[in-house]
């Protein structure tokens, strides 16, 4: 039976290097789908707000090149 991954289950895969030094440079926004280019970055724990629809949210490192947006 097939069983989707979970976010716990992607976080037992360990980047090799630490969440506090990948850093992205743009996302689209989970509500309205906007992209949101970040000149300076962003990375794990931080707080970011969509400059189109204002909603909130922290970021959650997955992998190197893998993050998830958490509303807050």
């Amino acid at each position: 039976m097939f069983k989707e991954k979970d976010f716990d289950e992607e976080q037992k895969i360990k980047p090799s290097v630490p969440l506090s030094k990948i850093k992205f440079f743009e996302f689209d926004c989970p509500n309205c789908e906007a992209n949101n280019p970040m000149n300076d970055g962003f990375k794990h724990e931080d707080e970011l707000v969509c400059l189109y629809c204002g909603l909130e949210y922290k970021v959650k490192t997955v992998s190197e090149n893998k993050f998830k947006l958490i509303p807050i």
